[in-house]
């Protein structure tokens, strides 16, 4: 389902792909590629960030590292957003994010970008939100009693950044301006080296740095091969990296990831950097480059740049700094958060389905329009298409969070809603017939005899034996369950295509987690022959699907597992045995009577 994501980055760095710093680079792939994936964007970032969804500028303070005017900007844009917007997950990107978290809101993601160390205490205890690092190295520097989300390491965009294998015989150094980069540093290497240093980057407005630019690096340029860029686009960056002949990173401070490095390895850039936080992660030492420990060291590894192979390079970022790991990996965190609100509302309408659980509903296509009461989120919607879905619940936790969500639904069909959902007289809407949904009582079954009669008859002429599936076995019932109901149908099967496995694959460990897996399974010399996948949830069977080897047709294997499974719910005390929509006439012969789903026209 598609989601409603606020970013808010650190509110003095612009946002977008000349960006200078990482975390601003790293805000502008991820949130380019949630709004490609169809979620909806809104950054809170300076004025004249670049991003693909919905910007919310600021920066119209007289002084802009007035940094307490700056934080109740970011504070009013906040509220502004949350007041306005049905907001499913927030991501922050700045250091400073505990000063302007908002006092209600929805769950939260914080990427560290920076040295655990340089965070305020709060961070780490911030309700509903969830932090996590960009490295395994800096995971290892954070407080033990943090809880917090595996790593979610950086990557870059392989297409955009391309080899190139003959150099043009220059160090090159870029980022931020400051006295940790420990640029100064390099450039005395590579005059000790006796290469030409190329060094751009930006000098952002503090004291600090434009006194270390000023005293530290102007002073070592003039009389020198060396050259000072200044701020660099995207377009101009790329042709440095591919044509340097290596890259000089440094640093001084415990750098927690580093993007322009692995830039440097996909263009096929070797990269000497100082054995800092996680670089020593990132640079294999004598195969993409050097790890060394000071300024001797450095300018003797720019002596010996050629005996690294930029092939070797490339491939290493192929290898590992893809960014088609990283985008994944922060969707979904954006699920993940989201869907522990969502499970807790669903929790709390004992009413619903599995059909209605995020377990089912996150895989499929479509909008989920929500509603909240403070930071509470009290109702939900799928619209779109969701034609596997038998019943289509609407959750609501009253008839004030479900008249509140009605009002917000945009012009739709709700289909396959439940006659007993209380969502119905909520809405206070009319409503009309849609499916029907066959179902047998369980309470004192009795079948037909005639139905009886063959079913015992077909039970003694069949080899082999029942089975319930136990949780280490569910991988395979659910691998035979495809084999067999391709088999069956002759390729033409509900289950055929592969997106429909796959989502019955993501939902299955999901739903046995939660106890409301059943597969019944026939086996025969070892092998499942038959397999049954139902659902089973608040005292109702729901019969999903089934598939059985063709050529024991005439042994009847799909009705005895039907029988099979309902004498199981029996057991386990359950009341109903549901056949889910249509109205195929097998269901009947079960004494079944029909449970009519409504649908509502929203206009």
């Amino acid at each position: 389902m598609n989601l409603t994501i606020l970013s808010v980055a650190y509110p003095l760095a612009p946002v977008g792909p000349d960006a200078v710093g990482g975390a601003e680079q790293v805000l502008a792939q991820v949130e380019r590629a949630a709004v490609e994936a169809g979620h909806r964007s809104i950054v809170i970032a300076v004025e004249g960030s670049q991003v693909a969804g919905k910007l919310i500028p600021i920066g119209c303070q007289p002084d802009p590292y007035d940094l307490v005017a700056v934080h109740d900007d970011v504070r009013q844009a906040i509220d502004g957003v949350l007041a306005t917007e049905e907001v499913d997950v927030m991501h922050f990107h700045g250091i400073d994010c505990a000063e302007y978290f908002p006092a209600n809101g929805p769950p939260a993601i914080v990427t560290l970008h920076l040295p655990p160390e340089w965070y305020p205490k709060s961070i780490w205890t911030h309700p509903n939100t969830h932090l996590h690092c960009v490295s395994e190295s800096q995971q290892r520097t954070c407080p033990e009693t943090a809880e917090l989300w595996p790593p979610i390491p950086n990557g870059v965009d392989l297409g955009s950044f391309r080899p190139r294998w003959r150099k043009c015989g220059f160090a090159l150094m870029l980022g931020r301006i400051c006295p940790e980069k420990g640029f100064h540093i390099g450039i005395d290497a590579a005059s000790r080296a006796r290469m030409p240093a190329m060094i751009g980057g930006e000098v952002f407005g503090y004291d600090a740095h434009r006194e270390y630019f000023v005293d530290q690096i102007v002073p070592r340029l003039p009389g020198t091969p060396h050259r000072w860029l200044g701020p660099l686009n995207l377009g101009r960056k790329r042709r440095l990296l591919r044509a340097a002949s290596c890259l000089l990173i440094p640093s001084l401070a415990p750098e927690t990831s580093s993007l322009v490095a692995m830039e440097a390895l996909a263009c096929g850039t070797p990269v000497i950097a100082f054995r800092s936080g996680a670089l020593a992660e990132i640079v294999e030492d004598g195969r993409t480059g050097f790890v060394v420990g000071n300024g001797c060291e450095m300018a003797d590894a720019i002596g010996e740049i050629g005996q690294i192979d930029p092939r070797e390079c490339r491939k290493a970022a192929e290898q590992r700094f893809s960014l088609e790991k990283t985008i994944p990996a922060y969707i979904g965190a954006y699920q993940r958060a989201f869907e522990q609100d969502w499970r807790d509302l669903y929790d709390r309408c004992p009413y619903a389905t599995p059909f209605a659980s995020p377990e089912w509903m996150s895989g499929l296509p479509g909008e989920l329009v929500t509603a909240r009461r403070g930071s509470e989120l009290i109702a939900a919607a799928g619209i779109g298409e969701m034609s596997i879905s038998d019943y289509r619940d609407v959750l609501a936790v009253d008839a004030e969070a479900a008249q509140r969500l009605w009002s917000k639904l945009p012009p739709c069909v709700l289909d396959e809603i439940p006659p007993d959902s209380p969502f119905l007289a909520w809405a206070d809407e009319p409503s009309e017939d849609a499916s029907w949904c066959p179902f047998v009582r369980l309470d004192n079954l009795n079948l037909p005899s005639k139905l009886q009669k063959n079913l015992r008859l077909q039970r003694r002429k069949l080899p082999g034996s029942f089975e319930v599936a136990s949780p280490s076995q569910t991988t395979e019932y659910l691998d035979a369950l495809f084999e067999l109901h391709e088999s069956r149908w002759e390729g033409n099967g509900l289950l055929n295509a592969e997106q429909i496995q796959a989502f019955h694959r993501r939902v299955v460990p999901g739903f046995a987690k939660r106890g409301w897996l059943r597969f019944h399974g026939i086996r025969i010399d070892g092998r499942l022959r038959a397999v049954l996948y139902a659902f089973a949830k608040g005292g109702r069977v729901y019969y999903y699907l089934s598939g059985f080897d063709p050529t024991l047709a005439e042994f009847g294997p799909g009705s005895l597992l039907i029988y099979e499974a309902m004498q199981y719910a029996i057991a386990q005390g359950d009341r109903e045995f549901d056949f889910l929509r249509g109205v195929e006439p097998y269901k009947y012969r079960w004494g079944a009577e029909n449970r009519i789903n409504k649908r509502l026209r929203k206009v």
